[in-house]
């Protein structure tokens, strides 16, 4: 985010990253919670001083999460301040359905006068339903930095083809059913290697995975490897054949996008809005989550079709270079905060005084005595 808005918007960053584990992720600890104190604090002193044209905050759609996003969203409100809100999951209304009474009377306090609200695709547009109206929800895929640049040729079906599995090693992400469809697919390609990446969600799922590898006897098919970083992930997905996610709750994963820039057939669930991302048939199959057996069939269907595989291979990297770039992702979330900064759009590229975005919370001072009233003031 910071580096595609970079080129239009003078930006001042906030940064709230946490990194520890994920097992520290929505977790009540001491640190958790005086992390939160501090970024708020340093956030409250950004918005007074710098007098922000907008402030872009990313939310979470968990109850611990949401509570740190409020330290944000309460002072943009109470100081009338344009606020754009990016959802990057697409379980925000399940959350906000569950939530107690007086969560909901916090969301809708912080949420209510947003200028704008960004969702990841158009299934996800009833996300704030009955606290947005429709006009102030934007649709902005996500996108991904070109790594390949052309077309990966790749060749037909390998008598050793690799499945590759990347993202947190989590049982919501469907790394248990993948497991159980190794030796399904076996059967046919007995040759064929999985290979697991990713961070460890919990230490149960580690402990299950393991049990399922030793209980099938997956040792010489299966390969668990640490989370990696961008050259390493890129030279797996560019060196695989098939890439896999059967996720049961998503928004729009960028695995997913790395992949079809590296030109994989993808097979996947429709969880989020991953059926407006991989069309099925197209660059690869969208299939029933929670379901080995039907995940085995579909990944033995295209490796024995070269003819199917090479056209997923290819409409796998134009969907991505037609949609899913970040040039292309840079430009819609410009226009959406230009939106939310009541400014024209299509303006130039160059760097401009007087809007901050907020990744995770960005401020930014305009040069001028006055605030721009956004549509969302």
């Amino acid at each position: 985010v910071l580096e595609v808005l970079a080129e239009r918007f003078t930006l001042l960053h906030l940064d709230t990253a946490d990194r520890r584990p994920l097992a520290n992720v929505g977790r009540l600890d001491f640190r958790n919670v005086w992390l939160a104190l501090r970024h708020g604090l340093r956030f409250l002193r950004l918005l007074v001083r710098g007098w922000p044209d907008a402030v872009y905050v990313p939310i979470a759609q968990a109850s611990l999460g949401f509570l740190r996003d409020a330290c944000f969203l309460v002072p943009c409100r109470l100081l009338g301040t344009p606020t754009v809100i990016h959802l990057h999951g697409g379980h925000f209304r399940e959350f906000y359905a569950r939530a107690p009474a007086p969560l909901r009377v916090l969301i809708r306090f912080c949420l209510g006068q947003v200028a704008q609200a960004i969702v990841l695709g158009e299934s996800l547009r009833g996300m704030f339903d009955g606290i947005l109206p429709r006009d102030r929800i934007s649709v902005v895929p996500n996108g991904v930095e070109d790594f390949c640049g052309r077309f990966t040729e790749r060749p037909g079906p390998a008598p050793a083809p690799r499945i590759v599995f990347l993202s947190t090693l989590a049982e919501s992400k469907g790394v248990l059913d993948v497991l159980e469809a190794v030796p399904l697919v076996r059967e046919h390609f007995p040759h064929a290697t999985f290979l697991f990446v990713g961070e460890w969600a919990d230490r149960e799922t580690e402990i299950q995975v393991r049990h399922i590898i030793h209980r099938l006897s997956l040792g010489r098919s299966v390969t668990l490897r640490s989370a990696q970083g961008p050259p390493e992930k890129r030279r797996i997905l560019s060196n695989s054949h098939i890439f896999t996610l059967p996720s049961y709750d998503e928004g729009q994963p960028l695995a997913i996008l790395e992949a079809m820039c590296a030109s994989l057939p993808v097979l996947t669930s429709a969880a989020g809005c991953i059926a407006e991302t991989v069309i099925h048939g197209a660059n690869g199959l969208i299939l029933p989550a929670r379901n080995p057996a039907a995940l085995a069939a579909g990944i033995v269907r295209v490796l024995q079709d070269p003819g199917l595989y090479r056209q997923m291979a290819m409409a796998s990297r134009e969907l991505y270079e037609r949609h899913f770039t970040s040039e292309r992702f840079g430009e819609s979330l410009s226009q959406v905060l230009e939106r939310a900064c009541g400014l024209p759009e299509q303006r130039s590229s160059k760097p401009r005084d007087g809007f901050s975005g907020q990744a995770e919370d960005t401020a930014a001072p305009r040069p001028s005595g006055q605030r721009r009233q956004g549509s969302g003031a």
